[in-house]
């Protein structure tokens, strides 16, 4: 077993070694390269910003079900409302 991870970890840092001695492969979009007018730069915005909607979307519901729980568990600690009408002369 420890044979197989080793060669792994050994793959992974040849594969990491190569990376770093071949920066041509590793160029940057046009986004980052300077092209901001491009329709690929304007295109990763969109998906930016639908990513972010979604993201968002999550975060807010997981508040909301916070809260409706918070309420609901206060709700539960309150003493039942006594009633006048059923007290007996």
């Amino acid at each position: 077993m420890k044979s197989r991870i080793n060669k792994t970890l050994a793959l992974v840092g040849a594969l990491m070694m190569a990376m770093l001695l071949l920066p041509n492969s590793l160029l940057a979009c046009a986004v980052c390269y300077g092209q901001s007018d491009s329709p690929l730069a304007k295109g990763m915005n969109w998906g930016i910003g639908v990513l972010m909607c979604c993201i968002l979307s999550v975060l807010c519901s997981i508040v909301v079900f916070f809260v409706h729980v918070g309420r609901q568990s206060s709700k539960l600690d309150q003493p039942p409302a006594q009633n006048q009408t059923d007290k007996t002369p």
